[in-house]
């Protein structure tokens, strides 16, 4: 099943050009009640959580919702998933293979600057740029996405290449947000979250998504033509399973 945006229903894969059709992952941090044990004194203490409920959203509604201070962090953001992406196939590539001087100094370089710009990125939000030091209040953590382990399990229609949601995988450069200007800015996501902590069962307006593998897509191809087989699998919603790999 094709991955859509929570925010604006854009179906979501990877760009060559960012915002594009990519995007993140929002994981919300919650104010949980944990324990420490020392010197026989059992003691509770307020902290944030990182939880594994997590909404689709993407780049564009990011970008669209920022203030130019709000840009030029989002930027460096980019600037840093661009560099992930790049170690994590010279890593890939090299792995396992016999490599020169020349080439192990390329990767530990693009590591280097990968884990250099991950460092520098805020722990702070997005828009307001307040930190996150109440721990009374939730905030939310954007993902962005593996790439690499995703790009084996892409879908859509043919010419397309989109996220699909029985495989997905983040990777380490992110996004924060703060839990007001989170709802602010994102209301439909901030709702779907909220109602996924609290274990609401609400049924979602959108389309409906199916994949259908490539010989029934074929049929349909020779009984309708492909321009309305097209069409036809875009008003479902439906994309085409990817042919296996050799």
């Amino acid at each position: 099943m094709s991955l859509e945006c929570a925010e604006c229903r854009r179906l979501m894969g990877p760009s060559d050009q960012l915002p594009g059709s990519d995007g993140t992952l929002v994981f919300p941090n919650l104010p949980s009640i944990v324990w420490s044990f020392s010197d026989n004194n059992l003691q509770f203490h307020l902290r944030h959580t990182l939880t594994q409920q997590n909404r689709s959203l993407c780049f564009r509604c990011i970008d669209d919702a920022c203030s130019p201070d709000g840009l030029m962090v989002l930027h460096k953001v980019y600037e840093c998933y661009i560099a992930e992406i790049k170690y994590k196939e010279l890593d890939a590539y090299f792995h396992g293979k016999w490599i020169q001087g020349d080439e192990d100094r390329e990767k530990i370089e693009a590591r280097e600057i990968y884990l250099g710009l991950l460092e520098a990125l805020p722990i702070t939000c997005l828009h307001c740029g307040n930190d996150f030091h109440q721990p009374d209040l939730p905030y939310l953590q954007a993902q962005v996405f593996d790439r690499l382990a995703c790009k084996d399990h892409l879908g859509g229609l043919p010419g397309e290449k989109n996220y699909q949601w029985s495989f997905l995988r983040e990777g380490e450069t992110f996004i924060m947000f703060c839990f007001g200007c989170f709802r602010k800015h994102f209301p439909r996501t901030f709702e779907y979250l909220g109602n996924d902590l609290s274990g609401i069962d609400k049924k979602e307006e959108g389309r409906f998504s199916a994949t259908i593998t490539p010989e029934v897509y074929q049929a349909l191809v020779r009984e309708v033509g492909q321009e309305e087989a097209e069409k036809k699998l875009r008003e479902l919603g439906a994309s085409v399973r990817p042919l296996p790999r050799d």
